[in-house]
């Protein structure tokens, strides 16, 4: 096991600081949250559901005052990450000009992971922006002023972990998410919820890439099914997009079914004011 630099609770970095808080937009904490899990039985999808629901975010609180045109993004949460030992997962982040803040926590589950953040590329071991690099998986990374377009982070196990939740948040006019490299076998699927608040203007969804044939089912209020759902594309191959205009508030559900087996598919998220 290669020799480690000692890790600490907390880690000064070179770029930036982290500070755990409360963070309160005009009283009102707004929450955009992902969820991902596995294939379950019908009637377990509700119990997985809340079972999800019942992780802690961590929130800050910026000690700088941002302009109207702003807005209090997050948590948008990867909840129940896993991976083997010198594995990893990927995700980016797409930050419009102007954003103040862009904050980052990892914490519970098993094992020992390690969050690496990165402006414009993927990081990798020796090559990344921010690193808190401490043991277990409570690790936090909050960059002020961070630059225009997409940041990313790697999620690698130092040791294998599961059961691993990563957050994201921002002060800005809009938000992108994506989840990279998802797959399941034919049959299966994976689930995803976003918590939307009032106000929103655009909400949309767009999958990617990859190998097989996945097909997106979106659902406003409960969980979409192969007869009741919102939107859904229907076309041959993973290139599917929803495009939602003035998006109702609260919970959007979506479903990624494997009509044929897929591999290394994206599914990107982007919501605006």
């Amino acid at each position: 096991m290669r020799a480690r630099a000692s890790k600490t609770e907390r880690f000064a970095f070179g770029k930036g600081g982290c500070s755990p808080g409360v963070c309160v937009l005009g009283g009102i904490l707004i929450m955009i949250c992902l969820t991902l899990c596995t294939v379950r039985p019908v009637e377990a999808w509700t119990d997985t559901l809340i079972t999800l629901q019942a992780f802690e975010p961590h929130i800050w609180s910026p000690a700088f005052d941002f302009d109207s045109a702003c807005q209090e993004w997050g948590p948008f949460s990867a909840i129940d990450l896993s991976a083997e030992q010198g594995d990893a997962r990927y995700f980016t982040i797409d930050i419009p000009q102007g954003a103040l803040t862009l904050s980052f926590a990892m914490y519970g589950g098993t094992g020992d992971a390690d969050i690496y953040v990165r402006h414009g590329s993927v990081p990798t071991l020796t090559e990344y922006d921010y690193r808190p690099y401490v043991w277990g998986n409570d690790e936090t990374v909050e960059i002020e002023s961070p630059e225009q377009g997409q940041w990313h982070v790697m999620v690698h196990g130092y040791s294998a972990f599961d059961g691993v939740v990563l957050d994201a948040y921002s002060l800005a006019e809009s938000f992108g998410f994506s989840a990279i490299d998802l797959s399941a076998e034919q049959g299966d699927a994976r689930y995803f919820m976003i918590d939307i608040p009032e106000g929103a203007s655009t909400l949309s969804f767009e999958m990617y890439g990859g190998t097989g044939d996945g097909d997106i089912y979106v659902r406003h209020g409960e969980l979409p099914t192969f007869s009741d759902w919102d939107y859904r594309p229907y076309v041959w191959g993973n290139n599917e997009t929803v495009e939602i205009p003035d998006p109702a508030s609260g919970t959007w559900y979506v479903m990624m079914d494997a009509y044929q087996s897929f591999d290394d598919v994206t599914l990107k998220l982007e919501v605006g004011t």
